[in-house]
């Protein structure tokens, strides 16, 4: 298993641990309780479901693109339409959802430290 692999899997598990904090309907309960195996196989649902309660919260919007000079999707956040500063810089896989997933983790870091900064 690469770097990225091993960041993939432990987004996925931060991720999920989040959503399981929220309400949540029936089809992504039965996904969150299912073994951890399970949940590799839907790592764009888990990016939606991130990214669907992060815009209805705070605004945030999650853009992917293909990179063909670096041949990888790059993922990154945008509030109300704007770049957030100190997100700038893309989150790159070679997977279009592996990509939005590890986005999601990283916004998730990224609020959390400027939360605790803020304290």
């Amino acid at each position: 298993m690469d770097d990225v692999e091993l960041l993939v899997v432990q987004a996925r598990q931060e991720v999920a641990d989040w959503l399981r904090g929220g309400a949540l309907d029936a089809e992504m309960q039965s996904l969150l309780a299912g073994a951890p195996e399970d949940l590799a196989q839907h790592h764009g649902k888990l990016a939606d479901r991130f990214a669907r309660l992060a815009q209805e919260g705070d605004g945030f919007a999650i853009e992917c693109s293909w990179n063909p000079s670096s041949l990888v999707f790059d993922a990154y956040w945008r509030q109300r339409g704007r770049p957030v500063m100190g997100l700038e810089k893309p989150v790159s896989a070679e997977d279009r959802d592996d990509a939005r997933l590890l986005a999601c983790a990283h916004l998730m870091h990224f609020l959390s430290a400027a939360q605790s900064a803020a304290q």
